[in-house]
């Protein structure tokens, strides 16, 4: 360890090649829940490579049209997946090419639904591409079990040795396991271990010095370490990753750099502490992150909803975080409140943190009577509890307007109450709502002859003015679309119609049908 130690501080204070200053990036990223007859099929693998493509495209230099993602691809896919590489590659001086496969394997082959594909291709097909530097990470299955196990290896780990002057050249692999070690997946991170803790890594837990960059021996060494750890204290197995390297060069090759990303989030100081950040539309793991009791700790989030679980020993907070439109969210230790565990483990998506909600609103509406439109605005006020896809809310509305019409001035005062039982969805920006509920409208109309002076004058009856009363009842349906802007607060967009019954009390038993549409701005506040 000592020894270990030792190299990367040497290493370390070499000059850094960064995907900023670096060449061109290239990725080949595949991912395959099937292999061979037998084997049981993964839940995760497709999904990790989907995860590993995004920290390449977001913080790791390589532009997505340079990057091609392959889920459940056949051999001749994968074939033309190298094909297509190695020509946008051959006129790229200096090229870095990533490769990634998470699936089935063996330590003589990667399985794709009931084909082989010899790993010695592979590292031929690596070596025929006409870049500077090319990384292969492995994370592959190869022992069929009762737990869901994913596993590869030829070959033992080693230490990286000092190098000599010059930019990293050469091909580095990287294996999830040891030979004869399964690889594991786990249901509670969505994802497999040892892929987990390095896309972490990647997006800043493995950044050591702090500097904003993810060298390939911060991010490998964080993996590694923590994939030992959380295999040994989850089962009877310890998942070892391993190392192998042909690389010439002593500048160190940098993976990723946190400052490329669009939403960073600055996690408090804390030793003996975890945090676990996901994404609270799907509940899907971004990031595992261990508290540091000196520093703080800054990684790159996409940005969008997230929930942060802050785990010390057996007691677990939670802090709600809202960068819709990315930018840089430092959390405190205030920021945390007590929640059970099963907030963020429930499939489909997390239950709301603040599930209450308090809107504050102007509603504009347009009241069609006897086919004229009457426009009225006016304040709102809304309640909703929010139960996971479950919307359930109350609203109390009033409405001003004054017209004019051939032979009256009118002025209307308007109350409405209604009742809103629907479904949400939360998307990556906004959170969408569609309900139907109960209508009430209350209207209290004061009209006016235009030509009341006149007629008073001529001795007729009083036209000073008339007043009447009206109850409407109905239904009304209302889209809204919520935009957060911080935790807690949010921007509202509400669009609705209404179709009611009207008695109006001066015309005795007499019903009108109105129709009437509207739309509403204002503010929720969380609870």
């Amino acid at each position: 360890m000592k020894y270990l130690l030792s190299v990367l501080f040497t290493l370390l204070v070499f000059s850094l090649v960064s995907p900023s200053e670096a060449a061109k990036r290239y990725g080949l990223i595949i991912g395959h829940n099937l292999g061979f007859h037998g084997e049981p099929s993964l839940d995760y693998a497709e999904d990790d490579a989907v995860r590993f493509a995004d920290v390449l495209t977001a913080i790791g230099g390589v532009d997505k049209r340079d990057l091609v993602l392959l889920a459940h691809p056949t051999r001749a896919e994968v074939m033309a997946g190298f094909e297509k590489l190695t020509a946008r590659i051959s006129a790229v001086p200096g090229a870095v090419v990533f490769f990634y496969f998470a699936g089935h394997g063996d330590e003589a082959s990667l399985h794709l639904a009931g084909e082989r594909f010899d790993r010695s291709e592979v590292m031929t097909a690596m070596k025929r591409l006409s870049a500077r530097t090319r990384l292969a990470i492995i994370d592959a299955c190869q022992t069929p079990s009762m737990t869901q196990q994913r596993g590869v290896k030829a070959g033992r780990s080693f230490d990286i040795g000092v190098l000599g002057p010059g930019t990293p050249e050469g091909v580095v692999v990287i294996h999830s396991s040891e030979k004869g070690e399964p690889a594991l997946e786990s249901r509670e991170l969505q994802g497999a271990l040892f892929t987990h803790h390095l896309v972490s890594g990647l997006r800043g837990a493995a950044d050591a010095d702090r500097d904003g960059r993810i060298t390939l021996n911060e991010a490998y060494a964080h993996a590694r370490r923590l994939t030992v750890i959380d295999s040994a204290t989850a089962s009877d197995i310890v998942q070892t990753p391993s190392f192998a390297m042909d690389l010439s060069g002593a500048d160190e090759l940098v993976l990723t750099e946190t400052t490329r990303s669009r939403a960073l989030l600055v996690l408090p100081r804390g030793g003996g502490v975890r945090y676990v950040v996901l994404a609270q539309t799907t509940g899907n793991v971004v990031a595992e992150v261990e508290g540091d009791p000196q520093k703080t700790q800054t990684i790159a989030v996409p940005a969008g909803r997230l929930l942060v679980q802050r785990r010390v020993a057996e007691r677990s907070t939670i802090a709600g975080v809202d960068t819709p439109f990315g930018g840089v969210r430092v959390l405190k230790a205030k920021d945390f409140v007590s929640q059970p565990y099963d907030l963020l483990a429930q499939r489909g998506g997390p239950r709301e943190l603040w599930p209450h909600l308090l809107g504050a609103f102007v509603l504009g509406k347009m009241d069609f009577v006897d086919s004229e439109p009457i426009w009225r605005l006016g304040p709102g006020l809304r309640y909703e509890h929010h139960s996971r896809a479950v919307v359930l809310g109350l609203s109390a509305e009033a409405g001003f307007s004054t017209y004019r019409n051939a032979l009256y001035d009118t002025t209307e005062q308007v109350i409405i109450v209604s009742g809103d039982l629907g479904w949400r969805k939360r998307l990556t920006w906004i959170a969408l709502s569609l309900v139907l509920g109960p209508y009430g409208q209350l209207t209290f109309q004061q009209r006016r002859r235009l030509d009341a002076a006149r007629l008073n004058a001529a001795g007729l009856e009083d036209y000073a003015g008339v007043e009447s009363l009206a109850l409407g009842l109905g239904g009304r349906l209302r889209v809204l679309a919520a935009l957060p802007l911080r935790e807690r607060v949010e921007l509202q967009l509400g669009l609705d119609a209404a179709l009611f019954g009207q008695r109006i009390s001066s015309l005795g038993t007499s019903v009108e049908p109105i129709v009437s549409c509207g739309a509403s701005l204002g503010f929720g506040f969380r609870l």
